[in-house]
């Protein structure tokens, strides 16, 4: 099942019906330091930082995926109000780390045309063979 998600709490195409409940995923990735001493010296260097926007997009990815499981557990149709956050914290005993949070409100949705339920609105959907 495809979860929808955005930042807004504005469909087009859909009403939100139920509210389920506020949902949070949290990754928390070190610093390989071996392949990460590009990232310094690019710092040092200036320019972009390629080592080290791969490992934010790595976790906004897995953040997303455990957000996406959080709300087919609570059989929700999408999250709305997303937030993605993160941060690097520099720690003396294991280095930098990567902290990304995500949070969101996992819900029901209903097709604005009449349909009762996403799912009868799908179902109609393959009878008409529109998906």
């Amino acid at each position: 099942m495809m979860i929808i998600i955005t930042s807004t709490q504005v469909f087009e195409e859909f009403i939100v019906e139920e509210f389920l409940g506020y949902i949070t995923a949290t990754v928390v990735r070190g610093f390989n330091f071996v392949r990460d001493a590009s990232a310094t010296l690019t710092s040092v260097l200036g320019g972009r930082n390629a080592a080290i926007e791969e490992q934010i997009e790595l976790a906004f990815n897995e953040a997303l995926d455990q957000m996406r499981c959080k709300a087919r557990a609570l059989k929700a149709d999408a999250i709305i109000n997303l937030s993605l956050e993160y941060n690097i914290e520099e720690l003396s005993f294991c280095g930098p780390l990567l902290i990304v949070v995500a949070e969101g409100v996992a819900v029901d949705l209903v097709r604005r045309e009449g349909a009762t339920s996403l799912q009868q609105a799908r179902e109609r959907e393959e009878e008409e063979g529109l998906i």
